[in-house]
């Protein structure tokens, strides 16, 4: 009950129905800040002294996050949503301007990719591979529109840092094989070889001045022999597009 907070879990509680961005799990520094004015005006009402204003404001709060499951659909996206509308709008407009608010997602499209990330997780946990996470945007090319956004295989997996929505967190993470699609439509177009071309997918090292040669390694950790350019796409096969990618040229890959 509201009896047995504490002055200052009261003041920091305070604003943030004025202003409910500024909550101490969000935004703490602002919360902490909110919380000095609710001191302050406390203080200039007589209802607290300067002595135990400045106690309470010196507190550390153990702030936890919420742990109680509750009904979001496509979370990382719908938290996505928001978080773009609070770079264009007030944060008094976004959470009591009435907005209606129109998104591209796709809620049967991220629902079955969500349940493809969490199949193919678990797969590599059964077969030993060291796999806890998982991410998948959808898009439609010719507008950019996001249809589907699941940011990890289970929101709720406070052990692998669920809440985080790895398609967002890290502007500096690799690529990995959503860049591949370009590499073999780059030795499509150079004519390097088509969709019937066999590529060994055989231990390789391919050079890489004034570095060791690089040695590449299949996902599965296994090798394929002979494939086809096409299946080698389909399985996403490391070896084979790193070959690919060097009868092409790395620099014509990344111009392309």
């Amino acid at each position: 009950t509201i009896s047995d907070l504490s002055l200052a879990e009261c003041t920091i509680l305070t604003p943030i129905p004025q202003f409910p961005a500024l909550n101490p799990l969000d935004n703490p520094a602002e919360a902490k800040q909110r919380q000095g004015i609710a001191l302050d005006r406390l203080v200039e009402e007589g209802v607290i002294t300067e002595e135990e204003a400045t106690a309470a404001f010196d507190v550390q709060l153990d702030v936890k996050p919420i742990q109680q499951r509750f009904d979001i659909v496509a979370p990382h996206f719908a938290i996505y949503a928001r978080d773009e509308l609070l770079k264009m709008f007030d944060p008094r407009t976004v959470y009591r301007g009435g907005l209606k608010v129109y998104t591209t997602i796709d809620l049967d499209l991220n629902a079955k990719a969500q349940e493809i990330a969490q199949a193919q997780i678990q797969t590599l946990l059964d077969e030993d591979h060291n796999a806890s996470n998982a991410c998948v945007v959808s898009i439609r090319p010719k507008t950019g529109e996001i249809l589907a956004m699941v940011g990890s295989v289970d929101y709720w997996d406070t052990e692998n840092d669920g809440n985080v929505n790895v398609c967002t967190a890290d502007p500096g993470r690799q690529p990995g094989s959503s860049f591949k699609p370009f590499n073999y439509v780059t030795a499509l177009q150079k004519g390097v070889a088509t969709a019937a071309t066999m590529i060994m997918d055989v231990r390789q090292a391919f050079p890489d001045p004034p570095n060791a040669p690089y040695v590449p390694e299949n996902y599965d950790l296994k090798y394929h022999g002979p494939v086809r350019l096409r299946n080698a796409f389909a399985r996403s096969y490391n070896i084979p597009a790193v070959w690919v990618m060097q009868k092409s040229g790395v620099k014509d890959v990344i111009r392309n």
